[in-house]
């Protein structure tokens, strides 16, 4: 039996319904030491998060198998590509935030790759201690 790190909870005891998703695929890419962790936050819906589910690790997969792919430079095309892609959707107004992370072992080292569109935040344990990974885009941060 494979274990994994991650743990999911839909938290259906506070949400009737849940409208997040994700997706996990080890090995993305044909590269073993590669994965993709995603969540979809959806909102007011779940057609638009459960598409991203489903896309974004096609694009990725395609994208990192082009030859010399710089992997910043995939995240910000794959993310580029399902945006302009959720406006030939039918989503009747709902959306959702994307927050994604991606391991890959570069030479000797282990890389953690974060990035996200929303407030979806990601967020890594050191020792029982959160450290915060990601800003959230909110409209009220002057910076947007």
């Amino acid at each position: 039996m494979k274990e994994y790190a991650y743990e999911e909870d839909k938290n259906l005891r506070f949400r009737p319904q849940m409208e997040d998703t994700h997706c996990i695929v080890d090995g993305i890419g044909g590269d073993s030491s590669c994965g993709l962790f995603c969540v979809f936050d959806g909102h007011g819906g779940k057609q638009v998060s459960e598409y991203c589910s489903e896309r974004f690790p096609v694009e990725f997969k395609k994208e990192l198998q082009k030859p010399q792919a710089d992997l910043c430079k995939v995240i910000t095309d794959v993310f580029a590509k399902v945006d302009k892609e959720l406006k030939l959707i039918d989503a009747d107004g709902c959306g959702s935030t994307a927050c994604l992370a991606i391991t890959r072992r570069e030479g000797a080292h282990n890389v953690l790759y974060v990035a996200n569109v929303g407030d979806t935040r990601a967020v890594l344990s050191k020792s029982g201690t959160a450290e915060r990974l990601s800003v959230d885009h909110k409209c009220d941060n002057l910076d947007e």
